[in-house]
């Protein structure tokens, strides 16, 4: 099998698929934020951003308080812009 027969895997599992992603999300909600904000900094912006965008808002928040503030900043503009 090539590597690009693969699904992607992120430190949370496959997300290359709405279903991985909602369950990533689940994942999120059973850490602190802290964990969850220190995992999501280990990403690159985008994958970051997609996860961020699919969480609910309360959520969001918890998380993105406890990012890296130049880093939340980036995410929160991509939000803005879309709408989110």
């Amino acid at each position: 099998m090539s590597n690009n027969e693969w699904p992607e895997e992120g430190p949370v599992g496959d997300v290359s698929t709405e279903e991985g992603l909602q369950k990533a999300i689940k994942s999120y909600e059973q850490m602190s934020p802290k964990r969850a904000a220190a995992l999501l900094e280990e990403m690159d912006e985008e994958e970051a951003y997609i996860h961020i965008a699919a969480m609910d808002h309360g959520l969001r928040g918890s998380i993105l308080g406890r990012m890296e503030a130049a880093r939340a900043a980036g995410i929160l503009e991509k939000l803005a812009q879309e709408g989110r």
